[in-house]
């Protein structure tokens, strides 16, 4: 796997120069966080143990199946990929597939799909979870085209995008009720994840 494509250098260089993220406390963000946990017995079936997970709430605007599939298979691997990342320093996504799963999915117009992130994700996102969704977002605009629409990584400055992410968590902090991330991917194909207090 070719390092390049995820232009690491120059994701580390953004990062440490994007300050924002070392005000928040991350630890308490992550208590809220597993104030939402789910318990839930894994797909794999009843032999397995129960799983706890956070809930992400990913919003498609486009609710055709193609791009609901492609989008939920682009979002298992670059979480299984930032975890990776983040846990070992490994760009190869983790190859456990109780990571994560699809829990219920209702449509209005657009479909709402609760998606359950465990085992590593679930340590990341109750520890160090706006490192974590800064690193997948930066992921995400590095994936492979996968996904028929999205915006050409070019046209976005991802420091914007953070302190939008940063401002959600200083949020949800201030609210101190439980959070739940969040996935809003509309139908340009623009992406945004973030924390919302439940």
């Amino acid at each position: 796997m070719s390092y390049d494509r995820y232009q690491l250098n120059e994701y580390n260089d953004r990062h440490a120069d994007f300050s924002a993220h070392n005000e928040i406390d991350q630890p308490s963000l992550g208590d809220l966080l597993g104030r939402s946990e789910l318990v839930y017995a894994s797909s794999k079936g009843l032999d397995h143990a129960l799983l706890r997970a956070i809930p992400l709430h990913v919003y498609l605007a486009n609710s055709t199946s193609a791009n609901v599939g492609r989008t939920l298979v682009d979002l298992e691997l670059e979480l299984r990929r930032a975890a990776s990342y983040l846990g070992s320093g490994s760009l190869r996504p983790s190859r456990e597939s109780q990571m994560v799963e699809v829990l219920s999915a209702q449509y209005v117009a657009s479909i709402d799909i609760v998606v359950a992130a465990a085992m590593e994700i679930y340590g990341l996102l109750t520890s160090r979870p706006v490192d974590f969704l800064l690193l997948l977002d930066w992921f995400w605009s590095h994936r492979h085209n996968r996904t028929k629409v999205r915006l050409p990584y070019e046209e976005i400055d991802p420091t914007r995008v953070w302190a939008d992410i940063v401002a959600m968590a200083n949020r949800c902090l201030e609210a101190g009720r439980p959070v739940v991330v969040t996935v809003a991917v509309e139908t340009d194909g623009s992406t945004r994840f973030g924390f919302e207090s439940r």
